[in-house]
């Protein structure tokens, strides 16, 4: 995800999908590069730990991470977690520009409706937060589509567990998630209502 300012911040995860580490590195231009499209790239240079900066490091796996800027040279990572006996739930962090994770330690849980919630997607909100939206498995019947707004101090703001985007009969299937450019965002998804995916 860009930064800004010639920075990136990368999503590495752990050995077997275990825990989800961040890396900051810096893109330094050089005039003699001959990179396509006008893009010069010099060299990158870690900013933060070389081995990562530790997010989650709770029990179990910690999986599909998703990032996006927080609009101040940081980023807020969200991902799905089973460190509940085995259920799947919705967890997301944010780490400074200088590599300083912030708000609950191991993650702010986001979702821990019943049953597993799934493939989480990710938008800043303009704000410093980030809108997630995943596919949910509460109803234990066919998989939902749920988002959830988390703001600039880790605090859900949005009904406890996600507010339902979509919860018509049969499945559903996330396929992304972009800015609505006014704090909101706009989530489309395949859907087998018509007995049809």
């Amino acid at each position: 995800a860009y930064a800004g300012s010639g920075l990136a911040t990368l999503l590495l995860t752990g050995p077997s999908g275990s825990s989800d580490y961040g890396v900051r590195v810096t893109v330094t231009p050089s005039a003699s590069s001959t990179a396509p499209i006008g893009i010069s790239i010099g060299g990158v240079v870690a900013q933060w730990d070389p081995g990562g900066v530790a997010l989650c490091t709770a029990p179990s796996f910690q999986q599909e991470p998703v990032i996006t800027s927080d609009g101040r040279g940081g980023a807020i990572v969200g991902w799905f977690d089973r460190r509940s006996a085995g259920q799947q739930d919705i967890y997301a962090r944010r780490v400074t520009s200088g590599g300083v994770p912030q708000w609950t330690a191991d993650g702010v849980l986001l979702c821990s409706a019943p049953n597993d919630q799934t493939f989480p997607f990710i938008v800043s909100d303009g704000e410093g937060g980030a809108i997630l939206t995943w596919r949910d498995w509460r109803d234990s019947l066919s998989a939902d589509v749920y988002a959830q707004r988390v703001d600039s101090s880790g605090v859900a703001r949005w009904t406890s567990s996600g507010v339902a985007v979509c919860t018509a009969n049969d499945y559903q299937i996330l396929s992304g998630l972009v800015s609505d450019g006014d704090g909101g965002a706009i989530i489309p998804w395949t859907d087998a209502r018509a007995g049809v995916g």
